[in-house]
């Protein structure tokens, strides 16, 4: 296998053999910094030691995230990867579905293999944004990875074209949104504050890899530069830009519009990559408050042969960043699994009422992706449980939440390591529960309580 080349930041860059990835992914990190004694001499005479410098910061990396098991050493080099790279990272699972293998390569050859749990290889997937059968192996490159290759890097003449009357068609009361371009403006006060949480989420997203993996913001234009990248606005408002992406290659909407349309196993792996979501939000101290369905997008391959799904969240005008209090570090969980809203509970019985007596019916749409993801899985499996009810999955969807609040206060009693590791462990049983709620619909026999009578 030819040398990976990977950026470090800081203009620090590392050529990795085989030997060397392997040793990382063993956690043998003495061995990986190892180097003989003519390539020291070389790397101090004539690059002032910079590819030791390199593997050191590597090193320390993978020793300050204590517990980092294989595949987030593994994601982690990816990332560090030339884009044109990263899509030669892959990982296999084979083998029986309770006790499968996980094979990790690099442009096709195998760095490191695991035995590992069935538990396991569903949070690999979910991260992955694999869409996997059951009795299917997963092989592929991540999602987010693939498509990161089809951002729209041709938006400069669209941008500069824009002008005032643009923002007529899309967007809310704050914010104003043009889709050719990808450009924003905040209609008053409330839309710019909006710009300046998106920048604080975007900021926290540059030094965690799984924050960023999970993360669409809006990227303000700072005044000074609104000439030479908006030079048709005349608006003094502040404005901001989103990602697009190839429309010849993705199909991107909001979670609620495109809910029809996923298959049960896509559908499954929403669902599972909306909770690792919020474990990613949990453990990265941010608290997204308006986590409906209209605010997660989902991209699909135009390619029905490509096997993934990548989930982002989107609008964190609502946002808290660095939360410390139990009430925001729980908010986006009890809204998914307790259908609490995070503004409070009149807004909750409000909503509790609309479902009861079916009225406003449209407000409703947007909310409780947990609930209507396991609908779309039962609905769209090979069973055909077309009669599931709306609110067939209340209870079940509510204890595993109960256990999951349950297991983060005690996390938080921890510190350290030991608090990730737990949080981790939380979100990773949830995970685990909602899919095998999801895999029971493939059975014709589902139990009749989720059934409308």
């Amino acid at each position: 296998m030819d040398k990976i080349n990977l950026s470090l930041g800081n203009q620090q860059a590392l050529a990795l053999s085989e030997s060397r990835i392997k040793n990382f992914l063993d956690g043998n990190n003495v061995a990986a910094q190892k180097m003989g004694w003519f390539d020291t001499v070389k790397d101090q005479l004539f690059h002032g030691g910079a590819k030791q410098e390199a593997l050191q910061q590597l090193a320390q990396e993978f020793d300050a995230a204590h517990g980092l098991s294989a595949f987030e050493k593994f994601e982690r080099l990816s990332r560090y990867a030339a884009p044109a790279d990263r899509s030669q990272f892959t990982v296999i699972a084979s083998g029986d579905a309770d006790t499968p293998v996980i094979s990790y390569q690099i442009k096709g050859h195998v760095v490191k293999q695991d035995d590992t749990s069935a538990e396991t290889r569903e949070v690999i997937a979910a991260r992955m944004g694999f869409v996997i059968d059951l009795d299917e192996d997963m092989a592929t490159p991540h999602a987010a990875h693939w498509l990161a290759q089809h951002e729209r890097d041709d938006l400069e003449d669209a941008r500069a074209s824009v002008v005032d009357g643009d923002f007529d068609g899309e967007g809310g009361v704050h914010k104003r949104f043009d889709p050719t371009s990808g450009v924003l403006r905040a209609e008053d006060a409330t839309g710019a504050a909006d710009f300046q949480r998106e920048t604080l989420v975007e900021q926290r997203a540059e030094t965690s890899d799984s924050l960023a993996r999970y993360v669409s913001t809006q990227k303000a234009i700072a005044r000074d530069d609104m000439w030479e990248q908006l030079p048709s606005i005349h608006s003094d408002k502040p404005h901001a830009t989103v990602t697009l992406y190839d429309q010849a290659h993705v199909t991107s909407g909001e979670l609620d519009r495109q809910l029809d349309t996923l298959s049960a196993r896509e559908a499954r792996s929403v669902l599972m990559q909306v909770v690792d979501m919020a474990r990613v939000f949990y453990q990265n101290d941010i608290s997204h408050q308006d986590l409906h369905m209209h605010n997660l997008m989902v991209h699909k391959p135009v390619d029905a042969q490509q096997n993934n799904i990548t989930l982002k969240a989107i609008d964190f005008g609502k946002s808290r960043v660095d939360v410390h209090t139990e009430a925001d570090r729980l908010n986006d969980v009890r809204y998914l699994f307790h259908k609490q809203a995070s503004s409070g509970t009149l807004e909750t019985m409000r909503r509790n009422a609309r479902e009861t007596f079916n009225y406003d019916m449209d407000k409703q749409a947007k909310h409780y992706p947990l609930h209507k993801l396991l609908v779309q899985c039962a609905q769209a499996s090979p069973g055909q449980h077309t009669g599931v009810a709306a609110d067939a999955f209340d209870e079940s969807i509510s204890t595993i939440g109960n256990r999951l609040v349950t297991q983060l206060q005690q996390a938080e009693t921890l510190v350290g390591d030991a608090r990730t590791d737990a949080i981790d462990a939380a979100f990773n049983q949830a995970m685990t529960a909602l899919a095998a709620i999801s895999d029971g619909f493939d059975r014709l026999d589902m139990q009749a309580h989720f059934v409308r009578a």
